[in-house]
């Protein structure tokens, strides 16, 4: 991972970053949680909200839960 491959964009929907070696790959940052994509931005998934994180979007070989 390189901070120098990303783009970022904020305006009225939030603090975008775009990764330019994969178009597909965005984050959202705004008010209402952290948002990703993985298909350009068309849709959005909730990632993280201030009552935590969704569960739904996890990928990890591991979670520890104590």
């Amino acid at each position: 991972m390189s901070a120098a491959n990303q783009q970022v964009q904020w305006d009225g929907t939030g603090i975008t970053i775009s990764d330019s070696l994969n178009a597909g790959n965005k984050l959202r940052l705004m008010s209402g949680g952290l948002f990703i994509s993985n298909d350009g931005g068309v849709t959005w998934k909730n990632a993280v909200r201030g009552d935590g994180i969704s569960a739904d979007i996890l990928t990890a070989g591991r979670i520890n839960t104590s």
